[in-house]
């Protein structure tokens, strides 16, 4: 993907601050989902921001941008990574 092509995928894609929601006993139960990132499994950290692609799949918004630099589709689904464009 072209840095251009890439920076118009970035401004159309939303982000977010992970937060870590702690119980109020303090333990974690095995009930609550850790999320990861699809692209280096390593599991979402406290104030990481996290970008969510048009397919809706998340990953960490450094992981995300180098992988688009690469490729042009979502790495879980391959769904086209640009809103303006279709999947193969």
């Amino acid at each position: 993907m072209e840095e251009e092509q890439l920076e118009n995928v970035l401004r159309n894609y939303k982000t977010r601050t992970h937060h870590v929601v702690v119980p109020e006993d303090g333990v974690n139960s095995s009930t609550n989902k850790e999320e990861v990132c699809g692209i280096c499994l390593a599991k979402y950290e406290n104030k990481e921001s996290i970008g969510k692609l048009w397919c809706e799949h998340e990953y960490h918004e450094c992981c995300i941008k180098e992988w688009l630099l690469r490729k042009q589709d979502c790495p879980i689904c391959r769904a086209s990574a640009s809103p303006f464009t279709s999947a193969n």
